[in-house]
């Protein structure tokens, strides 16, 4: 009896119709996937439970996704470098370095919030590891699927940070700039997701998770965290991811590879453009201010970059501030604090002249006070400006 054959053409409906069987639940658990983290599990499971539940969550969508993805490698096209694991652990060390270091030298360092007993540890452990396999295994099995990278790397960012909200931190419309400094403390975590799927697509789906997963074990396991407020800590995770992006781009195997040559420089390259515009309009808490002269030496010299933090609050006699005059800014010590006739009145000094300077300064000119410097790097600006002014 002559066997029943199924052609080519039959063979892959029949594959696409499993693939479809296999990927069903996964789609249908990824809908859910915010539903689930933001309102079913806590409103539906005890308060000792929602941990667990976001945690089985995190990891079926990636054990789901790994399963799928290794039944089909062998018709992907996907041409991924096979980079060791470790190099995620390796970027993520250093963008802990970078964004602890850059931290505690703006703000100083805070006590983490969270809870130190063994069983609270062991379950933020395991909820940090299952935040990185879950993520970047969906992840990498979408990126497969698409020719739209970008797409899938933002969108799953958004959706992801949205995750690390709780809803019932969320204040009402009338405290709508409460809600933009909730919503601003997670734009790190979501800078953190963009860059843990660049390299996803650019490397391997290991290495984001190696990365990703080594970073959120920092925010559950270490007893202390930058004491930054939202605009902070978003200045220090653009320069902490941007500064790991260009290790990454500089250490992939291949020197042409899609990370070194593709549009994401660009993204990147225009993060450090937005922050240093930001940065010279002190739209972000600070303000670089370009040293021209050598009244303050020997502490501050000529070329020196000041960073100045804009703040209103009573300043106190030896604090170095910056205040507008004439049209220009000064940066000089206050020498003494007075009050003439009901109104605060400070007078200033170079740390390099004799004599008390001429004017006086009403708290309405001042700036902020300068909270660190960065030695000669303004003589670019000045060399710049010397050339233009002929």
């Amino acid at each position: 009896m002559e066997e029943p054959t199924i052609s080519r053409e039959g063979q892959s409906r029949t594959l696409l119709f499993k693939d479809n069987m296999l990927r069903a639940p996964i789609l249908f658990l990824a809908i859910l996937f915010y539903p689930l983290q933001s309102f079913i599990i806590p409103t539906l499971l005890p308060t000792w439970l929602v941990q667990p539940g976001t945690i089985i969550v995190w990891l079926l969508l990636g054990v789901l996704s790994g399963y799928d993805i290794r039944r089909n490698r062998a018709r992907t096209t996907a041409s991924q470098h096979t980079m060791h694991p470790s190099i995620g652990i390796v970027y993520g060390l250093v963008f802990l370095s970078l964004y602890y270091t850059l931290g505690m030298y703006i703000g100083g360092l805070g006590r983490n919030p969270l809870g130190y007993a063994p069983i609270l540890v062991a379950l933020n452990t395991l909820w940090a590891l299952s935040i990185g396999f879950g993520a970047e295994m969906f992840r990498s099995l979408l990126l497969r699927s698409t020719r739209r990278k970008m797409l899938v790397i933002a969108t799953t960012s958004i959706v992801y940070t949205a995750s690390m909200i709780p809803l019932m931190s969320m204040p009402g419309l009338e405290l709508s700039h409460e809600a933009v400094r909730v919503v601003g403390m997670k734009f790190p975590v979501f800078l953190v997701f963009l860059l843990a799927g660049i390299l996803n697509y650019a490397l391997n789906p290991l290495v984001a998770i190696a990365f990703l997963s080594t970073v959120q074990l920092a925010g559950t396991v270490f007893p202390v965290l930058p004491n930054t407020n939202w605009i902070e800590a978003s200045f220090t995770a653009v320069i902490s991811v941007t500064i790991v992006y260009m290790l990454a781009s500089r250490s992939a195997p291949n020197p042409g590879d899609r990370l070194a040559r593709s549009d994401y420089t660009k993204l990147f390259m225009g993060f450090i453009i937005v922050t240093l515009v930001w940065l010279g309009n002190g739209m972000l808490g600070y303000q670089a201010v370009v040293i021209t002269s050598g009244s303050m030496r020997p502490g501050i010299d000529v070329g020196d970059l000041a960073i100045v933090k804009t703040r209103d609050y009573s300043y106190s006699k030896g604090t170095v501030i910056l205040f507008k005059l004439n049209g220009g800014y000064v940066l000089h010590r206050i020498h003494d604090i007075s009050n003439v006739n009901g109104s605060t009145v400070i007078h200033t000094k170079g740390d390099n002249n004799d004599d008390i300077d001429p004017w006086t300064v009403s708290p309405g000119m001042i700036v902020g006070d300068m909270v660190f410097k960065v030695p000669k790097i303004g003589w670019l600006t000045i060399w710049v400006k010397q050339v233009v002014n002929g």
